[in-house]
């Protein structure tokens, strides 16, 4: 089964890298869409619902081209699409299309307030008894204690990677970026189906 699914994306590997670089550029049409959009033309409302809803497939986009990555670089099925630019590609516009919906999600503080409430519900239900009788105070202010000292903790210890994650997307999310992967990543998946190499068969090197 899993070679299977390994060839199907090595075969596939042309039409993936070009939705996928056409999903990272849908910008482009949107604001072709908005710039031309007249009230009552039900046909541009139309071609901005579907521009929408490509651009929520993004994400799922960009598993598959780093699942065919994987794929192509596995070397269980043998293929022509295995060039440097191809490989390139599909691992840079995948982790674009990834890495650009998490960085808009708070996860570091999802991350941190799902441990504490972990550690809280351990601390609070296999604590032993004579620990508890022990204890001079309510033994809830020590479960409230220890959920919002580690929530702080691991909340602050992943915070700076959460900052460096929305840094990268800013970067790699940004138009010009975008337009430029689009741009090679559609062109490149046309050229490998009938040239090895796709763009890099016609560099004299």
């Amino acid at each position: 089964m899993l070679d299977l699914i390994v060839q199907f994306l090595v075969i596939l590997t042309p039409s993936i890298l070009g939705f996928a670089a056409f999903i990272t550029g849908s910008w482009v049409l949107d604001a072709i869409l908005r710039a031309r959009d007249e009230k009552g033309l039900d046909v541009t409302d139309f071609f901005q619902a579907v521009v929408k809803f490509i651009q929520f497939l993004g994400m799922a986009m960009g598993v598959i081209c780093l699942a065919a990555l994987i794929a192509l670089v596995s070397g269980f099925a043998p293929s022509s699409y295995t060039d440097i630019l191809t490989v390139i590609l599909l691992a840079v516009i995948g982790f674009v299309l990834l890495i650009a919906p998490v960085a808009k999600l708070p996860w570091a503080a999802l991350v941190a307030f799902i441990i504490a409430i972990l550690i809280a519900v351990v601390i609070a239900f296999f604590t032993p008894a004579w620990i508890v009788t022990l204890i001079p105070f309510d033994f809830k202010w020590i479960v409230i204690g220890a959920f919002i000292v580690i929530g702080l903790f691991v909340f602050l210890s992943l915070k700076w990677i959460e900052d460096l994650i929305k840094a990268f997307a800013y970067i790699l999310a940004s138009k010009p970026v975008t337009l430029i992967l689009a741009a090679l990543g559609m062109i490149q998946a046309a050229l490998i189906i009938f040239f090895p190499g796709g763009l890099l068969f016609f560099l004299p090197f």
